[in-house]
């Protein structure tokens, strides 16, 4: 199965399949349209194999998917980064994040009532519909992934 961060189904397949001599089984998940009616701001997307109605695992789906989706949304540029504060928030009560953008600089501040939270100010770049967050002195690098509607992170955080 293929299902998003809410854990609404995406694609679910059945398959037969045969290990190689070393165990390994290779299997093709969906095709060219299976995500077509996903909803991207419902990143990250998680894929699953059962075996038996045994759960053998499940992993975080990375790049591919969301580069194709990239070709089909509106080319992102600054002036969009910075017509507003992207805010964003996480586990019901824990606090919560926004995004601020200028020319040259995105500041992240983290409100958290536990610990006060944080802020940090990172230098950007913008490839296609990804920004690339990065600097010396700051917490970590982030990345950002513009759906057309929201930034989404690969942690399954979006900025509205």
């Amino acid at each position: 199965e293929i299902t998003d961060s809410s854990g609404s189904l995406i694609c679910s397949e059945t398959k037969s399949a045969t290990s190689d001599d070393f165990g390994v089984l290779s299997l093709t998940i969906g095709n060219t349209s299976t995500f077509e009616n996903a909803d991207w701001s419902k990143l990250p997307f998680y894929i699953s194999a059962t075996v038996d109605d045994v759960l053998l695992g499940r992993s975080q789906i990375l790049n591919v998917p969301v580069a194709e989706y990239a070709k089909k949304v509106a080319d992102l540029d600054k002036s969009i980064l910075k017509s507003k504060v992207w805010t964003g928030s996480y586990s019901e009560g824990e606090g919560s994040y926004s995004f601020r953008f200028t020319d040259e600089t995105a500041t992240l501040v983290h409100s958290n009532p536990y610990d006060g939270g944080y802020s940090a100010t990172y230098k950007y770049v913008i490839f296609g519909n990804l920004i690339v967050c990065y600097g010396s002195g700051t917490k970590d690098s982030k990345h950002l992934f513009y759906t057309g509607s929201c930034l989404a992170e690969a942690d399954g955080t979006d900025y509205k």
